[in-house]
């Protein structure tokens, strides 16, 4: 079963404010675990109940949490610094 995302607004906000090279890797990676969540690559976790995360590369992760079984609902957008601070809330 292939997953479907929707995204919060303040998620699109921070999506706009990256370059276009993280978008770029962003898009890549949507794509992949909208195909495979399992994949390696994208280091798939939950953080805590109801959040989960993907890498986007090596200093930044995308949180979100699925809304339906095929749906998923992206919500933050963070460096591993902050992520790190989220993920220990």
């Amino acid at each position: 079963m292939q997953l479907k995302f929707e995204s919060t607004n303040k998620f699109n906000k921070e999506l706009n404010k990256l370059s276009p090279k993280l978008k770029k890797q962003f898009f890549k990676n949507l794509r992949l675990f909208l195909f495979n969540k399992n994949h390696p690559s994208l280091n798939f976790e939950k953080i805590s109940n109801p959040f989960y995360s993907i890498r986007i590369n090596k200093n930044f992760r995308t949180i979100f949490y699925f809304k339906k079984s095929n749906i998923v609902c992206f919500s933050y957008i963070a460096n591993h610094d902050v992520y790190k601070k989220i993920k220990t809330l």
